[in-house]
């Protein structure tokens, strides 16, 4: 199925769903604070997300679906790194042949779309889900491995070794640092560690939950990244 590239203002106002002075409000509005178009219509009160949703459903014949009742693939995760799926909120579900079905509040959303596409080399086909539940969802599913990877990722080599010779505070700057120790400790949460064993080795610092009683190992870091991670987990 192809979705026609119209804008989903331009969709709520041609169903009468909002009126034209309405949308330029909240383009207006968005200009100023950033967030999505969708977003914006609902904090005026001119919509329901809900309501959205369902409109864009009928009109561009995409299934809504309840993603705590979806069987979450994970090999669709595994196709969409953490950081797109966290710039443009949306969740890959499930992959079928070359097909990649990917939850979305805003389907009309070319660019997230295009970039999922390049990224995966697959075909994006677009399924409705509420915002709030694709945000829980991403946390849920991507777990401390993508998150993780994602932190590393942003970190450069002299960043590493500038960070490593203080303490790690509450900056912008060490933000990836400080998403690293987070993510491990939510992820011991919700995985019901009763301990974390941070251990550094010769050549990497491993991270290990003790669930059960039995210590599983849950991932690895970089050598030069021990310094900051225990840096930050002294503070904390």
């Amino acid at each position: 199925m192809v979705v026609r590239r119209k804008r989903l203002g331009e969709i709520l106002v041609d169903t009468g769903s909002i009126t034209s002075t309405q949308l330029e409000h909240a383009l207006n509005e968005q200009k100023s604070s950033g967030r999505r178009l969708g977003e914006t219509l609902v904090s005026l009160g001119y919509l329901t997300e809900r309501e959205i949703l369902k409109t864009l459903e009928k009109q561009l014949s995409i299934k809504y679906v309840t993603l705590g009742e979806e069987q979450i693939e994970k090999d669709a995760i595994a196709a969409v790194p953490l950081f797109l799926a966290e710039r443009y909120n949306i969740l890959p579900v499930r992959k079928e042949g070359a097909r990649l079905f990917v939850a979305m509040s805003d389907p009309t959303n070319f660019y997230a779309i295009d970039d999922v596409r390049m990224v995966s080399g697959l075909e994006v086909l677009p399924l409705l889900a509420e915002s709030k539940d694709i945000s829980v969802a991403i946390n849920n599913h991507y777990g401390v491995q993508g998150r993780v990877e994602s932190a590393v990722s942003k970190l450069k080599e002299d960043e590493i070794v500038t960070t490593a010779a203080h303490d790690v505070d509450d900056t912008v700057e060490n933000a990836p640092i400080i998403s690293i120790v987070n993510s491990l400790i939510q992820q011991a949460v919700r995985d019901r560690a009763s301990d974390i064993h941070i251990e550094p080795q010769e050549d990497n610092l491993r991270v290990r939950f003790r669930v059960d009683g039995v210590l599983r190992e849950v991932i690895s870091f970089p050598k030069n990244t021990q310094a900051p991670i225990l840096s930050r987990i002294k503070i904390r």
